[in-house]
């Protein structure tokens, strides 16, 4: 069997595309976020059969489990606390393990036990109080000085999340890490460290299918193809192909496969390639509210049915937005490309003033780009708190309005909202980021200072960017920062 086994997910930023991903007629832009989440796993000198996991960023974050293959694969704990997505991560996808190998081999492997830790980057949790704590005020260069993998200073169940799609990527990584220990899913060579297409589909189907499980319904799935294949444009696959693994109370280990298997084209969901202009970056603040997104989408969605002629012609409206949106982008990027020296000068102009101060006379082809994507955002905005106040949802709170107002006055932003559902978790904004690096400090500054002066709720910036590398990544634990002091916290 394989020796330690360390794999890390992306967290996700949802630009377009929040409730319409959940048909899949529309489509979302998703960007992978620098945040990311790992699992290490490797086996143990502990009992037979038993799986030993461990979460040291929380308090009582430590979950033993025995495991039984006698009649499929079930779980004990003697444990008051539970954690259903490790659970039914762990649970289904040594079922997979069985379906394919048989008991006798499973039993072999898990004859020494396993022990897993899974943690993730500080941003996919609130910093604010822990700065506060440390006398410091939250700005980037705080949050960046915190050790990686910091103790939130809560339980698991009170933290307060960003809204990066911790749930997603958590999964992502702990499901992938355990199919290649059970060599059901590996790398493209035996000693790369990316994997191969038919894994990532593996990877992927099992882990929609765990996370949905673990959710008690089937959603969209935006955030676990961020958490496998990264940055991408998204259509989501058709819930009917895992519905009957969740109707089933425990479905045979044999039907398991079949669903999940990368062959089976049921799984008809499209991942295009997308990824941010050069040049640009994405700045994320936390807005230390917190939203039930459940709950946003299961008020949305009941509009939606009662409304269904008004809903359908402003999700076709929004969509056609989406579309102008991502198009304007690609466009920047084609231009990056194309003609470098002007997009070049184009940041640099971008930089320089807010682009609501742009007049429209005489103006360039390349600065009528930086304005389609901008007015393309703004609309969309206005269209999706449309919505919100047609479903009675706080889909964009009057609050985070007049800050993202504000924002967009500043030079250097070219665009902002608020990512997936909305509520009151974050705002993205998206900026020039020019050559000249004391001019794309400044442009990160002024939003700072904004940011860090704004009365109406506490919004504490985030250092997560987009991910520029895949979304699923197999680890080389020397080269991880904080790896070491994370698993001496737990006597590892």
């Amino acid at each position: 069997m394989p020796g330690v086994i360390c794999i890390s997910a992306s967290g996700k930023v949802l630009l377009a595309g929040g409730y319409l991903v959940l048909d899949p007629e529309y489509s979302g832009t998703v960007v992978a976020a620098s945040s990311r989440f790992f699992t290490i796993l490797r086996p143990s000198s502990s009992q037979l059969s038993e799986i030993i996991v461990r979460s040291p960023q929380f308090y009582d974050a430590l979950w033993n489990y025995s495991v039984s293959i006698e009649s499929g694969v079930s779980l004990e704990s003697n444990l008051a606390n539970s954690n259903k997505f490790v659970e039914a991560a762990i649970r289904e996808t040594l079922s997979l393990g069985l379906a394919h190998y048989g008991s006798e081999r499973i039993q072999e492997w898990l004859r020494i036990g396993l022990e897993i830790v899974i943690a993730g980057d500080n941003d996919f949790y609130s910093q604010r109080n822990r700065l506060a704590s440390l006398g410091l005020s939250p700005t980037l260069e705080n949050s960046q000085s915190l050790e990686r993998f910091a103790d939130t200073g809560t339980t698991l169940k009170n933290a307060h999340k960003t809204g990066l799609g911790s749930s997603a990527a958590l999964i992502t990584s702990l499901v992938a890490s355990l199919l290649v220990y059970l060599r059901l899913a590996g790398p493209e060579a035996p000693s790369g460290s990316r994997f191969s297409e038919k894994a990532l589909a593996l990877i992927h189907n099992t882990s929609q299918y765990v996370h949905c499980l673990a959710q008690g319904k089937v959603g969209s799935g935006f955030d676990v193809a961020s958490a496998v294949y990264g940055s991408h444009l998204y259509t989501r696959f058709d819930p009917s192909v895992i519905k009957p693994l969740m109707a089933s109370t425990r479905p045979p280990p044999a039907e398991l496969l079949n669903v999940l298997s990368p062959s089976n084209i049921q799984w008809n969901q499209r991942v295009r390639p997308f990824h941010l202009p050069p040049r640009t970056r994405l700045m994320l603040a936390d807005v230390s509210a917190g939203s039930d997104t459940p709950s946003l989408v299961n008020r949305v969605l009941k509009w939606r049915a009662e409304n269904a002629a008004q809903a359908k012609q402003l999700w076709d409206t929004i969509a056609s937005l989406n579309e102008r949106f991502t198009e304007a982008l690609h466009q920047l990027a084609k231009l990056s490309q194309e003609e470098p020296l002007k997009y070049g000068m184009l940041m640099r102009d971008t930089a320089e003033s807010s682009i609501s101060t742009w007049g429209t006379s005489g103006m360039s082809k390349e600065k009528q780009q930086i304005v389609e994507v901008k007015a393309s955002a703004e609309e969309i905005r206005r269209k999706m708190k449309l919505m919100g106040e047609l479903s009675d949802v706080p889909i964009e709170p009057a609050e985070q309005t007049r800050l993202l107002d504000a924002c967009m006055s500043k030079p250097g932003v070219i665009a902002g909202g608020v990512p997936g559902a909305g509520g009151y978790d974050a705002v993205w904004l998206l900026l020039a980021e020019p050559e000249d690096m004391a001019l794309a400090k400044r442009i990160t500054d002024e939003v700072q200072k904004l940011w860090l002066s704004w009365t109406e709720m506490a919004v504490t910036p985030l250092p997560a960017t987009e991910s520029r590398v895949s979304g699923l990544k197999i680890e080389v634990m020397s080269e991880v920062a904080g790896i070491q002091n994370l698993l001496e916290k737990c006597q590892y």
